[in-house]
This record gives structure tokens, C-alpha cells and sequence, in this order.
């Protein structure tokens, strides 16, 4: 068995008994000691390796708390139009057009981008259907919002989708903009999610992007990564990844209503991992996103969208009883459920089925249902979430992505400075993680702490300065409170004798810097099991 002593470090064990230590002892993936310089050396044995750190940081690795890795795989097949390369409508067709020129399309292939943000174009407007024609009307094209909760097709891609023409039908908790009886082209929500449409890559070319893909997670310190929505399709990607032992970190799934019906995933998969992939639970969405202002508010939007009644809050994607049918069939199950829950009208509706189908059975066991995003939540929805064990998780960077938007347009001040209120949580003993909802932006885990702690906007406007928390809270939203939501806090999450050894090593000391220049630490290098799985080149420092 091989064994390895990392010396000569500032360990940040997040354990409250040890909280800084000198060195760990592994043997065989697992973390036998940690202690002074001098206490493990006296372990040593002839064949161990030495490993001197040189005073840099090691830390547990980060726990992927709401992300969607088969979305990043998918991702890195599709063509970058983000807003780094294109500032305008006009960007985006001459993107896809040299790539259509340079890629002709084979047949029933679709050509389609990923990553435009409409906050920046002329009036906040999505490109059309008639932009994406400018390219082909004959091949399907399709262009995915940054936020990837809504998209624009060419006139091709809404026939597929069935969308074409003055009569179709639209999935519940769905939006297919039409401008006088006209399809525009910009589909919303379900009426994106519904589908089977779009043709599956060859599996070279998904082996080559989930390598892209676990390069992004792992070079941002994350050793246990998720997939927030897996359907059926995704699913036996995972599970086929799997089987071919190409998943180096692991990879816990959160599937969908649809995966049940078509995959039927093995149950022995929920308790735990094969070749490093398990199915941890299910998933329900239940509105939409602030930005988008589909997120369904109990007061109306500080600017209402146009069109809209000057009462709009947005909508829900379920009615209740099929969120209390959804909650029941979970707990009879014994599965976690995690909500996508936005706004605090769509919170209210999962609380009170939560609650409901708690007491219809009657149940004990403890299944920590997740609240995912929940930005506009309220005080009084905090307690109520004590109550039930229920574990929020934030994705702090809307804060600066989207703060400004929040402040000036769809909330206004006084609810935009609430926006995922962690200083709230904590005071009301609540436990919580942070996530980045990946590819939404990349999952880079320090520049959410460094939002957390500063919850400053693109505008450097300060969004409520009361919510601001200490470094030490926010590491242990990534670290042992991510662990706790998967269940997985006596395997992961912090530096302990008996713990996995997944941990990571930074060029300085998130405990010591001044907290403006979070966001500037490094990883360099991280480590599943004892084993490297990413080293950064030094000249990259």
C-alpha cells in the first residue's frame, strides 16, 4: 500500500478540535494522521513518500454543491458565443457563420452555441429566429443563454421542436415568445427541457469533452462533482462514463421524473458509488430565474417585462399538487430531493408540499431536502426551513453577475440587498452551501467565496452589507457542509484521520488575505484519494 507525508504545510483541517496542523499521513487513498511536522514524520515508514509543501495551504477539496456536469460535457461540444467574444447580435451570426463555413453540419446534425447574455445587447433584446436564418434555413441552429434556461432557434430547429406554425402545444412551466401570433424564435423554461430532438455526439467526441470538462472542475479544487439534472439520456451517458472507468473524481446524479420513467436507474446506486458515480437523489424545478423574471415572486418585479400585466411576478412550473405528489413519492422512497426554488412565491409552494407530504407519511428519517438557488427568500421562510432540516444552497455569483440587474430592474433595492441573505441563514442555525450551477459560469469555487464575503456587484456596488460573512463560514459551505448535504461527512469534507484524501493545495492562505483578493488565490493542486488528478504548470502562477 502506498503511503505519502505531506509536511511542512498550513493545513486547514476545518475540524473545530484541530483546525491548523503541520502535516498528514495517507495510506491507500485514506488519511491515517494529521498533526505536527514532527508527530507524523515519527510515522514514516522505509518505502513512504515525502512530500514538503513548502508552508503552501492544504485544504479538504471542494464539494460540487448544485452543478450539471453532463451540461459542461455537452458544453464543450457546442461553439463559444459568450460574451467575451460577442458584444453584440451581430457577433453572434458572424461566429456561427465562420464556424458554419469552416464545419459544414453533417446531416441531422445541429449547429448550435453556447453562452450569449442578452444583458449586454442594445434594449437587453435576445437575438431572433430571423438572426439565426441569416446562417441556414435548412440546417436546425440553436443558441443557448448563458443561463442556460432559455435559448433562440432558427426556423428549422422550432419545426423539430414543434413549434412551428400558429397552433402548438407548449409544456407546462414553458414559454415560446410569440410577437403578433409570430414565433420569434426564443423558447423559456419546459418548452426547452421537453425534448428529445437534438441528435447525440459521437462517443470520441464525449470522451474528449467530459476530459475538458473534469479539467475545468478539478483545476478549481473540486473533487466531488454533480449533476443537478439528470435525465434519461444523461443518465446513460453517466452511467456508461462509469462503466468505462473515465470519471477520475466522483460524480454523484440528481435525476429527473423523466429518467425514472425511461432509465430506471439501480437504487444500489443511491447508496453508493460504482467506478465513482452514484445516483444521490431526485430533482424538481419549480419556477424560473430573476434575471430571466420568470422566478415567481409574491410581489411583483420592480420593472415588470413588457407586455406584461404591471402585477407580473413570474409564474410556477408546477401546480401544488404535483409538487406535493413529487415531495411524497421521495419520502416514500427515502430519497433527497433537491428544488430549484428562485423566487419566494415558488419557495412557499415547496415548503408547505414539503411539509404536507412530511406528515402524510408519517416519516422520521432525516432526508436533508435541498433548496436550490432560493435568492429571494424571506426571513420568515428561513425558520419554517429549520424546521423541516431543509438545507439551502446559494449561488452566490448572481451577486456579481447580476446584482446591478437586480438592484436597478427586477427587484429593486430592498429586496435585491437580500438576495441570498447567508448572514440571515447562519443567525437562524440553519446549515448551507454554496454552488456555481455550472456551465451557468465556470465553477470556480474561490470567486464564490470571495462573493460571499464581499457581495460586491460588476458596478462595485455593495449588495446588502449585513449578509456579508467571515472567510471561515464560507469555507465550510464548500467543504464540510457540502459533504453533509450528499451525506457524506464522515468520507469528505474535512482533513481527518479515517476521511478520504481528497484535498487540494493553494499558493496562499484564504484565512490570512485581505478579503478583497480572494478571488486572486490559486489552486495548485488537487488530489482524489491520494492521487493527483491536477498540478498547475508553475509558469501559470
Amino acid at each position: 500500500m502506498e503511503s505519502k507525508i505531506y509536511y511542512n504545510a498550513q493545513i486547514i483541517t476545518m475540524e473545530e478540535e484541530c483546525p491548523i496542523a503541520q502535516a498528514m499521513y495517507i495510506e491507500d487513498g485514506k488519511i491515517q494522521n494529521v498533526g505536527s511536522d514532527e508527530e507524523i514524520m515519527s510515522l514514516k515508514k522505509e518505502d513512504t513518500i515525502l512530500i514538503d509543501v513548502e508552508q503552501k495551504v492544504i485544504m479538504p477539496g471542494f464539494i460540487d454543491s448544485h452543478s450539471h456536469l453532463s451540461s459542461m460535457i455537452f458544453h464543450y461540444l457546442l461553439i463559444d458565443i459568450g460574451t467575451d467574444k460577442c458584444k453584440t447580435i451581430e457577433d453572434i451570426v458572424e461566429v456561427l457563420k465562420q464556424e458554419y463555413t469552416r464545419n459544414p453540419p453533417n446531416q441531422n446534425e445541429w449547429l448550435i452555441g453556447w453562452g450569449y447574455n442578452n444583458d449586454i445587447f442594445e434594449d437587453e433584446k435576445h437575438p431572433t429566429k430571423y438572426d439565426l436564418n441569416k446562417i441556414s434555413t435548412s440546417v436546425p441552429i440553436m443558441i443557448l443563454h448563458a443561463l442556460g434556461q432559455c435559448a433562440v432557434c432558427n426556423s428549422p430547429a422550432l419545426k423539430l421542436f414543434g413549434y412551428a406554425g400558429k397552433d402548438f402545444k407548449v409544456p407546462t412551466g414553458g414559454i415560446v415568445e410569440k410577437v403578433k401570433e409570430d414565433t420569434t424564435g426564443l423558447i423559456i423554461g419546459n418548452a426547452l427541457y421537453d425534448t428529445d430532438v437534438i441528435p447525440f455526439p459521437s462517443v470520441e467526441r464525449i470522451i474528449c469533452a467530459l476530459q475538458k470538462a473534469i479539467y475545468e472542475y478539478v483545476s478549481n479544487g473540486i473533487t466531488t462533482i454533480q449533476d443537478a439534472r439528470t435525465g434519461a439520456l444523461e443518465y446513460v451517458l453517466l452511467k456508461n462514463l462509469s462503466d468505462l472507468n473515465k470519471l477520475p473524481v466522483d460524480v454523484i446524479s440528481y435525476i429527473t421524473k423523466d429518467t425514472l420513467k425511461k432509465a430506471k436507474p439501480n437504487p444500489v446506486e443511491s447508496i453508493c458509488y460504482q467506478n465513482r458515480y452514484r445516483v444521490g437523489g431526485y430533482k424538481i424545478e419549480l419556477d424560473g430565474s430573476p434575471h430571466l423574471r420568470t422566478a415567481w415572486l409574491s410581489k411583483p418585479y420592480y420593472i415588470v417585462p413588457e407586455q406584461k400585466a404591471d402585477n407580473y411576478r413570474g409564474f410556477p412550473i408546477k401546480t401544488d399538487q404535483e409538487v406535493e405528489e413529487e415531495c411524497i413519492r421521495c419520502i416514500e422512497n427515502e430519497w433527497q430531493i433537491n428544488a430549484h426554488c428562485n423566487g419566494d412565491a415558488a419557495i412557499d409552494q415547496f415548503i408547505e408540499a414539503y411539509e404536507k407530504a412530511v406528515k402524510h407519511q408519517k416519516h422520521k428519517k432525516d432526508l436533508r431536502a435541498v433548496m436550490l438557488h432560493a435568492q429571494v427568500i424571506r426571513d420568515d421562510q428561513l425558520e419554517k426551513m429549520k424546521e423541516l432540516k431543509m438545507i439551502p444552497s446559494f449561488f452566490l455569483d448572481h451577486i456579481y453577475y447580476s446584482g446591478d440587474y437586480y438592484h436597478e430592474t427586477a427587484l429593486g433595492a430592498l429586496r435585491a440587498k437580500k438576495v441570498c441573505p447567508l448572514k440571515s441563514v447562519i443567525e437562524k442555525g440553519l446549515i448551507f452551501t454554496i454552488h456555481q450551477n455550472a456551465p451557468v459560469i465556470s465553477p470556480n469555487v474561490l470567486f464564490s467565496l470571495h462573493n460571499a464575503v464581499n457581495r460586491t456587484t460588476r458596478k462595485n456596488r455593495v449588495l446588502g452589507e449585513e449578509e456579508q460573512i467571515s472567510i471561515e463560514e464560507a469555507l465550510k459551505a464548500v467543504t464540510i457542509h457540502g459533504a453533509y448535504q450528499i451525506f457524506e461527512e464522515t468520507e469528505k469534507g474535512s482533513i481527518k484521520a479515517g476521511k478520504k484524501a481528497d484535498f487540494i493545495i493553494l499558493n496562499k492562505n484564504p484565512l490570512e488575505e485581505e478579503k478583497s483578493c480572494l478571488k486572486d488565490i490559486k489552486v495548485l493542486e488537487t488530489n482524489k484519494e491520494g492521487i493527483t488528478v491536477y498540478k498547475r504548470e508553475k509558469d501559470c502562477l
